[in-house]
């Protein structure tokens, strides 16, 4: 065989040998075995897209486990943990907080939210915080103060004190005979005395002739 033959057949081989390498230590059906693993692909446990490579920190804790768990290595242990130290668990930058779920079962949660376990840059985003409905600040009710009712006038005292249904001497000589006394009957004015205030009332009645 020509030695260019040889040649081309051991380069060939060699590349086939270490294209098989590469494939086995990329383990490309490897993000199966992790909740949402197909939407990051190798990247959740090497440093590129394709695998193969070094490990990152999430990798390594995976690699840590085969020996025991073999390709049972999830579970609510490795979800606890935080292999890239971003204050998120593996668990919830995968969807699946308490590693509950197992191969085959429907990927967790959303898969828009799956960060890289092995990242600090890669995070979920932030939940939103609700925003609270201010509560309205109670209008000031003005009450009206009640109207005063007024109160209403006496009604003046007619200076009749016999009762004869008409104001003439014999009333003023009533009012004459207990002038400064504090008679209440033949008191017109309420002042508590009979005097001249009391004698300008009973003439202003006499003068225009008032009857009761």
């Amino acid at each position: 065989m020509p030695g260019s033959a040889m040649g081309r057949i051991l380069g060939i081989t060699l590349w086939c040998t270490w294209l098989m390498s590469d494939w086995a230590a990329a383990r490309p059906w490897r993000p199966d075995f992790i909740p949402n693993g197909n939407t990051n692909g190798c990247l959740n446990c090497h440093v590129s897209q394709f695998g193969g490579d070094a490990r990152n920190a999430f990798g390594l804790q995976v690699q840590a486990l085969l020996p025991t768990l073999g390709e049972n290595f999830w579970g609510p242990g490795l979800a606890g943990m935080d292999a890239d130290g971003d204050g998120y668990t593996n668990g919830q930058e995968l969807q699946d907080p308490t590693g509950a779920w197992r191969p085959g079962q429907p990927n967790p949660g959303n898969a828009n939210l799956v960060s890289l376990p092995g990242s600090g840059s890669s995070t979920p985003p932030p939940t939103p915080t609700p925003t609270r409905t201010p509560t309205p600040t109670p209008t000031a009710t003005f009450t009206e103060a009640p109207t005063p009712t007024p109160t209403p006038s006496p009604t003046p005292r007619l200076p009749d004190y016999n009762n004869d249904g008409a104001v003439d001497g014999l009333d003023l000589q009533r009012l004459l005979e207990v002038w400064g006394a504090g008679d209440s009957a033949v008191d017109l004015d309420g002042d508590g005395r009979v005097d001249y205030r009391d004698l300008l009332r009973f003439a202003a009645y006499w003068e225009i002739g008032v009857s009761a």
